[in-house]
């Protein structure tokens, strides 16, 4: 069976490439030109180069494939122009079932994220697959919750299956270009991001990977999955960080309202400098005494994958962040000896 993978060379995408070739599917990676593909080196692909913008490009590539996993999105929680995520995830998922359709791909394996099925405001109230973000405010949360919406509007109008699978934050291998996810423990371990209130459910990459490939042929069309991981409070987060590094993480203090006065400085000095500020005003609003707390027994029971602990996702990324040089020298040559690198990563993931 002959698999057309969209951000293939991403951080998702590189594992869900390592699971579909493990089942032995053959993969159509669809990439862009002249893109960042460390994260695929050595798998002997052959790559399909375009963009999903370009809706003939893709049409193209779906060509002879069975089923569509259509990744391809840009994460990013903040942009001067919000139209740069907005409009590929609107526009990719336009063109990714027009080009199933062509091509008569049967399935769409479509990845969304946990912010489209929101947030909640207390600790008690965990979501579920039927929840969906009301409020979305980041860029990233407007175009996940738009574009799965649209997904799901576009697969019933072409009688194409579709299965959604909504991802918490993704910590572990081939993250060479640091996904925010991955950037926010990197910020806790070395300072730079203080810990917040409010709670997360972050989980190591491959289980995630692991049902994007298992829907190739498993899991019930029209049905959204939920892949998170462990709910816990931020505070636990930095309790797990100095328990496994030594460093403790520092705390904010003042809730709510402190991270939202932290973003409206941050922003600030972004207007000053034209970098990315630490925080957003609307991404503090909407993590900020809230909770991306999750239900995803759903998804393990079917696909019996089981997801991981805060514990184990934490000591993955730090492991990977071990890897390619993003802890700084006197921490990383305590912890090289607890946290080796995967033999299959290679030498060295430092960058050049």
């Amino acid at each position: 069976m002959r698999v057309l993978a969209t951000g293939a060379n991403g951080h998702l995408g590189a594992n869900v490439v390592r699971a579909l070739l493990k089942r032995g599917y053959e993969v159509m990676p669809f990439v862009r030109q002249g893109s960042d593909l460390r994260g695929l080196q050595g798998l002997g692909l052959t790559y399909v180069y375009g963009d999903v913008m370009d809706a003939a490009a893709l049409t193209t590539a779906a060509e002879g494939c069975d089923v569509m996993i259509h990744m391809a999105a840009v994460y990013r929680f903040w942009k001067q122009d919000a139209a740069e995520v907005i409009q590929p995830a609107l526009v990719g998922t336009q063109n990714a079932f027009a080009a199933a359709k062509a091509a008569g791909i049967r399935r769409v394996v479509f990845t969304s994220s946990c912010w489209a099925a929101g947030v909640s405001d207390h600790p008690d109230k965990v979501l579920t697959p039927k929840d969906w973000n009301q409020d979305a405010r980041n860029p990233y949360a407007v175009a996940k919750t738009e574009s799965e919406r649209a997904a799901w509007k576009l697969a019933e109008q072409l009688g194409i299956e579709m299965i959604a699978i909504c991802p918490g934050g993704l910590l572990g291998p081939y993250d060479y270009r640091m996904t925010p996810s991955t950037a926010l423990i990197a910020s806790f371990i070395s300072g730079s991001a203080p810990i917040y209130d409010g709670g997360l459910s972050d989980l190591e990459i491959g289980p995630v990977a692991e049902v994007h490939a298992a829907a190739v042929e498993h899991g019930k069309p029209g049905k959204r999955y939920l892949a998170t991981g462990e709910n816990a409070p931020v505070s636990r987060y930095g309790e797990i960080i100095a328990n496994l590094t030594g460093v403790k993480p520092r705390a904010l203090p003042g809730g709510r309202s402190a991270l939202q006065l932290v973003a409206a400085l941050a922003e600030f000095g972004s207007s000053l400098t034209h970098s990315e500020p630490l925080i957003s005003r609307a991404l503090a609003s909407e993590v900020g005494g809230r909770y991306l707390y999750y239900d995803s027994s759903d998804t393990t029971r079917e696909f019996g994958i089981a997801f991981s602990s805060a514990e184990q996702a934490i000591a993955a990324c730090i492991r990977w962040l071990l890897y390619v040089g993003q802890i700084k020298p006197a921490l990383a040559a305590k912890l090289v000896d607890r946290f080796p690198p995967d033999p299959a990563w290679g030498a060295s993931g430092h960058s050049d």
